[in-house]
């Protein structure tokens, strides 16, 4: 399957189309993403608002040709979205814990060696 993005990505151009964008988007999500091949060359503008759309679009997508003007923007977004998924991921309460008693048998190990050598 072969996508083609067109026109303004602008916020001003998602809010014209929102509704239709968002329906395509939610057809495109129930295909597997190794069969959808994007072809982004025909973005005439580009900006964060639209490059965070086609960022999450693009997500786990094989092939995306981009012009060089909207490519660095969308790698720039992509990178800040695997960001947001590192930080979204849960935090081990027990994490503390964990550190500080490592920390402590490390101590241990070390006052241990030093009596030793002493």
């Amino acid at each position: 399957m072969r996508v083609r993005a067109y026109g303004e990505w602008t916020f001003n151009g998602l809010k014209a189309r929102r509704e239709e964008i968002l329906r395509r988007l939610a057809e495109l999500r129930e295909q597997p993403q190794d069969r959808i091949a994007w072809d982004l060359t025909r973005i005439a503008d580009l900006d964060d608002a639209g490059a965070l759309w086609l960022a999450r679009a693009l997500r786990g997508a094989q092939q995306v040709e981009v012009s060089p003007q909207h490519g660095e923007i969308l790698a720039h977004v992509g990178r800040g979205l695997r960001v947001s998924d590192v930080l979204a991921r849960p935090v081990d309460p027990l994490l503390a814990v964990v550190a500080t008693g490592e920390a402590a048998m490390r101590f241990g190990v070390h006052l241990r060696d030093a009596t030793a050598l002493l």
